[in-house]
């Protein structure tokens, strides 16, 4: 036991937690329940065992025991080979797993199938969306009776609103879009809105934004990835033992329930998925927010400067990003390089503030009316305020005319 042990630990450490969570556990899931169930004798058809001394082994965990302890070396080193080739033989079919619980069947009548399940959630999808916009109620009286029943509507309004919106997350914006699966319409949502929110097409940029992301977010990023590839395998791994066990029903014990136990480990394991794939949408859309200048810089683009020229540099490059053909001739692309002229973008020039008007006499300085003033520094037709230039002489009044 101490070697096997040593043996687990060491694969640990030497393929990484993310990588024996992937490849190695689900092989040992199943191989071990194979083994369990097989040697627990619990099948209508299967004859009991019977000990050395002839007594008669009691099908299930006695049956186990009894079947393990007389395995001896060569039996052991069998069933750890066993487990090793079911890991290295489930691994390839890791990524069709997912697929398939995206939704992605292709075929006659899988085609069917995946029809009628789009039609289910596009139904669903209409029905959340006409829920999250009903109003409010505002009309009424004052009445006390009146202002509780609203008030009772509108937090059940807003109940129905918040949880049609939770639904409608799960979706992809544009119907046409929807999949099959929740579990492909998380995904799809995320592929669709991540990049698409600043004019880049996900799915084409996303391999070039790889290489630019944090440690933090790519480790992140990766470990939600291995939860996702996991748990789908571990769908396929309990629906075979559902299946495998389900002759298991006809029995009169306990044991007819060990078929329902796998399928409702199945469906955690499907939820799991799903919920492994919103982290990872959300991730998906923190990567371009923080990221994809440093993709552009790479890309040798000029960063804008608005969300205008963003989202009209970027459409430009997706379109050309999506095929194979040369670059236009006629493209108004401008290439910055910037390690030799490290600018942001072309910056419109800002015209330069009027200078003010030079100053004639130091009347202007003094605090008062700034409009119509005249040459001299005040205003027109209105005498200087005293102190300013010589004294005034007030004119000289006539002679009194003799006899008054």
């Amino acid at each position: 036991m101490k070697g096997v042990g040593d043996f687990a630990k060491e694969t640990v450490e030497g393929l990484g937690p993310g990588a024996f969570l992937v490849s190695m556990l689900p092989g040992i899931v199943l191989i071990t329940t194979v083994f369990g169930v097989i040697s627990a004798h619990l099948y209508p058809w299967t004859a009991p065992l019977h000990d050395k001394k002839g007594a008669t082994v009691q099908p299930g965990p006695d049956s186990i025991t009894f079947v393990a302890s007389g395995l001896g070396i060569t039996g052991s080193v069998l069933l750890v080979l066993g487990i090793l080739l079911a890991a290295v033989m489930i691994q390839p079919f890791q990524m069709s797993a997912v697929q398939a619980l995206e939704g992605y069947w292709t075929g006659r009548g899988r085609g069917r199938i995946a029809a009628m399940a789009i039609e289910r959630h596009v139904r669903r999808n209409a029905y959340h969306r006409s829920r999250a916009e009903i109003p409010d109620v505002v009309e009424g009286t004052f009445a006390l009776t009146d202002v509780a029943s609203r008030s009772r509507r509108n937090h059940r309004v807003g109940r129905m609103r918040k949880r049609a919106n939770e639904v409608l997350d799960g979706y992809p914006p544009d119907p046409r879009l929807i999949l099959p699966t929740s579990l492909g319409n998380v995904l799809r949502r995320a592929e669709c809105t991540a990049g698409e929110r600043y004019g880049l097409d996900t799915v084409v940029f996303y391999p070039r934004l790889y290489p630019h992301l944090s440690e933090r977010l790519s480790t992140e990023m990766g470990a939600q990835l291995n939860v996702i590839d996991s748990s789908a395998t571990f769908v396929f791994v309990f629906g075979a033992q559902t299946v495998l066990t389900s002759p298991l029903i006809a029995r009169p014990d306990w044991w007819r329930l060990v078929p329902v136990g796998f399928a409702v480990a199945a469906y955690v394991a499907y939820r799991g998925a799903c919920l492994a794939a919103t982290r990872q949408a959300v991730l998906l859309l923190t990567a371009f927010d923080l990221h994809r200048f440093d993709m552009l810089r790479t890309l040798r683009r000029r960063l804008p400067l608005d969300g205008a020229t963003e989202l009209g540099d970027n459409k430009e490059l997706s379109e050309f990003m999506r095929g194979y053909e040369p670059v236009p001739q006629d493209a108004a692309w401008r290439y910055v390089h910037w390690d030799v002229e490290p600018v942001v973008a072309e910056e419109t020039p800002i015209a330069p503030e009027p200078e003010a008007e030079p100053m004639d006499s130091p009347e202007q300085t003094r605090p008062g009316p700034s409009r119509g003033l005249s040459a001299g520094g005040h205003a027109p037709d209105v005498p200087p305020p005293p102190g300013d230039g010589p004294p005034e002489v007030a004119p000289a009044l006539p002679p009194p005319e003799e006899g008054r």
